[in-house]
Order: C-alpha cells, then structure tokens, then sequence
C-alpha cells in the first residue's frame, strides 16, 4: 500500500494554554529543546512512510523541514482537502496526525500502518476503510504515572483515544463530502445522528459497546470498513490540551521520557 501522511498542525490555542506555551500553535511549544512539530516530523521521517504534507500557518513554514509545506485553509475540512491535493491520486492511504505528540515514535507509526495494511488484506483492499488507533487505559497509567486523561468506556475495558487516524483515498473523499454536507444542513446532522444510534450512545456511556460494534457502528456511519486497534503505545496517547497536560509531560520529559 502505498502511504502519504498529513500532520495538521493549523488553528490557534485558547488563551489560558498560550500563557504558559508562550506561542500561539501547539505545533510551536518546545519541549526537549525543538518544538513539538519538529518531534513529530522526525517520526515521520524515520518511519519512511511515504510523502509528508503538514498544514499550518505561513509564519511556521520555515519549521516544516521535512515534506512538503502547505497554507492552511479556513477549516479543519478545508485542510484536510488541501493535503489530499497535494498527496496525490497515487497516494492509497492516508496517515492523519496531530501536531501535539512529541513522544510519538516512528515505531508507533509503522506498527500502526501495517495493522491496518494487515485488516486491508483480511478484508479483501475494500476501497473505502477507516482505521483509528486506541492505548489501554491501564497501560497508559503504567508508562505515564500522573498523567490525566479520560478513557473510553469499552466492554473490553477502558482505552484512550490517540493520534493515529487513517482511511484510504476514497475513504477521505467521502468523508470530506460527508462532513461538508453535514455542516451545511442540520436535516443531515439529524441523519448522523440516526445513523449512531440514540440506543449505542446509551450502551457506550454503560460501558456495553464492544470493540467489534464500535467498528460496526463506525462502518455503518461513515459508509465504509472500521477498524479500530486497540492495543497502541501509550505515546500516541499523549497530547497537551490545556496548562494540566502540559505541565504533566514537561514532567515526563524531566524524568527521562524524551522524545526520540
């Protein structure tokens, strides 16, 4: 399968965590002595997934040293349409990542790409899949004491979301279709929300949803096969969404977990 990445590193942070970042993008926080960008462009890189565009602001562009640089647009979707352009009809998977990681490591990505490329050949290459990437809680709270975080309620036990996000092409082209219809209409929004189910939602706060109707609910929503991989490093898990999680993983790095 051939991969392209796309880091989104836009948007801007809330006030109250850009006084202790001291900058106004996540991607822009430095920790380990280079900022949290670089980090995740140096996994990327060591992993040799393929081509790599990240999408951000015109005054970071001289921090993309790795791939290819692209203006970011008004909207998460729009970006994600502009990384796609510039990926290319060659590209079959795409590899969404955020730009808030650092500890994310280039061995966490490939194990990552070839699960996926694993349930691709179980499942005979459909032509639209969506995988995402889950770190149980317990393992989380092992390899990062003092961390907070907040789990997902599973029948297999609770996991935490993380960073890793991949569909193939046409995967991302409906997605993309999707999401702007949804925005523009609530009659879809409501159409979406049919397609969750009032009855799963209920079932997932009771902690009754199992991995393999996660996946079910996910493919019937999105159109498309789920998979979700539930075993990922506790890294990928790791991001920084307020001055807690920031001091927790300055505190991290302290103890002797750097980023590769």
């Amino acid at each position: 399968m051939r991969w392209g990445v796309v880091i989104a590193a836009g948007g801007e942070v809330e006030p109250e965590l850009d006084a202790v970042l001291g900058v106004r993008r996540k991607a822009m926080a430095v920790i380990a002595g280079r900022t949290s960008l670089a980090h995740t462009l140096a996994a990327v890189e060591a992993a040799d997934l393929g081509p790599c565009v990240t999408v951000t602001g015109v005054e970071i562009a001289s921090e993309v040293t790795y791939g290819t640089f692209v203006p970011e647009g008004a909207s998460a979707v729009e970006n994600a349409h502009l990384g796609l352009q510039v990926l290319g009809e060659h590209v079959q998977g795409v590899l969404f990542l955020p730009a808030d990681t650092p500890l994310l490591r280039a061995e966490d990505l490939v194990r990552f790409t070839e699960t996926v490329l694993r349930r691709a050949d179980a499942e005979g290459k459909p032509h639209r899949w969506y995988a995402t990437g889950l770190s149980p809680s317990a393992e989380f709270a092992r390899v990062y004491p003092g961390v907070p975080f907040e789990s997902l309620r599973l029948r297999e036990g609770p996991h935490l979301s993380g960073a890793l996000y991949a569909c193939s092409r046409d995967g991302l082209v409906h997605i993309l279709e999707l999401a702007t219809s949804i925005r523009r209409s609530r009659k879809n929004q409501m159409k979406m929300l049919w397609k969750l189910g009032l009855w799963n939602l209920v079932r997932y706060r009771a902690g009754r949803i199992s991995l393999s109707e996660a996946e079910r609910i996910l493919a019937q929503a999105l159109g498309g096969a789920a998979w979700i991989d539930p075993n990922c490093h506790p890294s990928t898990c790791l991001d920084f969404d307020n001055p807690e999680d920031w001091q927790a993983l300055l505190r991290l790095v302290e103890n002797g977990n750097r980023p590769d």
